[in-house]
């Protein structure tokens, strides 16, 4: 079963200045963490797409306010 950030944080508050749980609390009580990353060989994929999903949705604003401010010039 999964737990959410905020039930480990209840059940083992992290110490002063510390964020998150504590893994060795949460191991204690039978729980275990897992931590998913994605490969190495897909860091640039994502940073080319997040790269177009910002841009494109720059554009679209851009686009947007521009067609708005000619609008108002007239």
């Amino acid at each position: 079963r999964t737990i959410s950030a905020g039930t480990a944080a209840r059940l083992c508050p992290p110490p002063p200045g510390v964020e998150g749980p504590s893994t060795d609390c949460l191991t204690g009580r039978g729980i275990a963490v897992l931590a998913e990353y994605h490969p190495g060989r897909q860091y640039w994929r994502f940073q080319w797409t997040e790269a177009g999903i910002l841009l494109g949705g720059a554009a679209l604003i851009g686009g947007l306010t521009l067609a708005r401010v000619s609008r108002r010039a007239d």
